[in-house]
């Protein structure tokens, strides 16, 4: 005598909370590529803000090294760079535009005391805000000397 299979056991499929939780699975798995997707993009964001900033710190920094002593000693002991102006001039408007209008630089200039009048110690501060809204801080010291150039470069951050 042969056994006969039941017709609810040989149709058998998923249940409906099996595919629920597996859709609930896909889901979780989705969101969370999404989410390391927009924190690479942010980790990108801010790689690309950094060197522009050092690119900026950098274009300045060699703009007062082709200056003369006598024009360095004039240089205000505070002052906020035209980044549009300075930076930008291989530029086009529009880009020299947009930069000027995302970072903000200050010089400050100082005479080292202990050198009597013939060192002196220039920093640079960038700021931004990136696209999260986090502000960011970069700022870069150098000396120059009188008789020569005393070449230090100290980040800090």
């Amino acid at each position: 005598m042969q056994k006969q299979h039941s017709t609810a056991r040989s149709q058998k499929g998923f249940t409906l909370v099996e595919v629920m939780v597996s859709g609930l699975v896909l889901v979780m798995i989705f969101l969370g590529a999404l989410g390391a997707l927009q924190q690479g993009f942010r980790m990108i964001d801010t790689a690309r803000n950094t060197t522009l900033a050092s690119q900026i710190i950098q274009s300045e920094i060699e703009d007062l090294r082709l200056k003369s002593w006598a024009v360095l000693c004039a240089v205000p002991a505070q002052s906020q760079l035209d980044i549009a102006g300075s930076v930008g001039r291989g530029l086009a408007t529009a880009e020299s535009t947009a930069l000027a209008q995302r970072f903000t630089a200050i010089r400050r200039v100082a005479d080292v005391a202990d050198r009597g009048g013939n060192l002196k110690r220039v920093t640079i501060t960038i700021s931004w805000t990136d696209s999260s809204g986090i502000s960011h801080t970069r700022s870069y010291e150098t000396l120059f000397g009188h008789f020569g150039l005393t070449d230090y470069f100290v980040a800090t951050h």
